[in-house]
This record gives structure tokens, sequence and C-alpha cells, in this order.
């Protein structure tokens, strides 16, 4: 069995990093950037740049009640656009990232954690929707690079479900994956692939998304999720699993 951390939310507070990275964008295109706590309610929502962006014209309208039919039609009325901000926004956060490592940093209770689990022979990976460059090198900086068996990062704009095959076909060889996301809509994409768990502490809030989410056979089991209130509370479900 492996256990796959992502890294914005879960591992690193990333949370100013990010605002001031998708502030870059919006003014390379000349567009007003969002408050702190505008980018945060925003942070809440968004699965990935694109819906970010697209939530960005919602909002401009004066429509903060974001559902994913809107965010859907906001995507293909500003396509164009939403695209060049989406790949402005990755630029910027791999360029903020590298050049502030202060204001990024890892959460109370993480390298503890880590460090634990891999006294305890855990192997372990990283899986972000970052280049693996700078995480590699965050990790390095941090002192964490030597926690993990595997980064898994990609430069281009796939799914987590697509960044966590490489642990189930590689030479890593393991079929058993359990991830730990703080996105709600990002964990509930991956019902049938990983098994799953939510960070409590990250920028996702479980409750407002299942109030959002449809009803209907579409609506997401909170079943198959289970909730985390602090990186230790992994150790217990690792040392219980079968």
């Amino acid at each position: 069995m492996i256990l796959a951390w992502d890294f914005d939310g879960v591992l690193v507070d990333t949370l100013h990093e990010c605002h001031q990275s998708y502030n870059g964008a919006l003014q390379e295109l000349g567009l007003p950037g969002l408050t702190a706590e505008e980018f945060s309610f925003e942070r809440k929502t968004a699965v990935q740049a694109t819906d970010f962006f697209a939530q960005y014209f919602t909002r401009k309208s004066g429509d903060t009640n974001h559902t994913p039919e809107k965010t859907e039609k906001s995507f293909e009325q500003n396509r164009d656009v939403v695209l060049k901000l989406r790949d402005a926004y990755h630029r910027h956060r791999d360029a903020h990232l590298e050049a502030d490592f202060d204001n990024n940093p890892v959460y109370p209770g993480v390298v503890k954690t880590l460090e634990k689990l891999r006294q305890e022979s855990q192997r372990m990976a990283v899986v972000s929707a970052r280049d693996d460059g700078s995480l590699k090198k965050y990790l390095r900086v941090k002192g964490l690079d030597g926690l993990f068996d595997k980064v898994v990062g990609s430069s281009s704009f796939f799914a987590k479900s697509h960044l966590l095959k490489p642990l189930q076909v590689d030479s890593l060889k393991e079929k058993n994956v359990w991830f730990v996301d703080d996105m709600p809509a990002v964990l509930f994409s991956l019902q049938d692939h990983v098994r799953l768990f939510y960070a409590q502490w990250g920028y996702g809030k479980l409750d407002e998304y299942m109030a959002s989410a449809h009803p209907g056979a579409g609506k997401p089991k909170t079943s198959d999720v289970t909730t985390l209130k602090k990186p230790a509370d992994i150790l217990s479900y690792i040392q219980t699993r079968t």
C-alpha cells in the first residue's frame, strides 16, 4: 500500500502564494484582482484553475453562489480568456513558490506525522498538479524529500485520477493507494480509484460542498470519504489496515 498526499492545502499552506499567482494572472490580461477574502472564498469551491477563472466571471456579474452548471456555462462563454488565465496562473505559481518558501509553511503536525509513518516503513508519495521540479525543490529545501518514495506532478492539466495512475502501474507496483486531499470535489471524483481521506485543515469545506451538491443518483456519499481532523489522525488508520 502507498499513502499519497496532495500538496496544496494538505501538506503545505500555499493560500498566500496561490492568491498572488491568481491576481498576477489577472493583471497580465488587464483584469482587476480579488482581495484575500474574496480569493479564499473562491478557493473553497474551485476544483482546478479553469474553475477559478470561470467563477471569476460569474463573480463579476454579482453572482457568488457558484454551482457546477454556472461554472461550466461561464467557461464556455469565456473559454479563450479562461485558458489564457489558467496558463498564466500556473506559470506564476511555480515562480512564486520557489521565490517565497517562507510564506508557504508546512502545516502543523505534518512533519511529525510523516516521520512517524516513515519510521513504520510506510511508503508515501506526493501527488499534485504542480510541476515536479517545483515540488521537489520545495521538499528538498524543507528537508522533506527523504520522506517520500515518489513525487508525481505535472505541468499539464490532468485530473488527479490521471496523476495517481503512475502509483498503480509503475515500478512501485502499488494497486492499493490511499489518497489525502482537502478538496471534496476532487475526492469524490476519485471514488472508483483509491481509498479517500479528507483533510479538514485545508481549504475545501466538505459541509459546504455537500450542501451545494445535486440531489439524486449523482450525489456523493460522505461514507466513501474518511475525515481527518489533523494529520496525525491517519496513523490509526495505517496501523489497522488489512
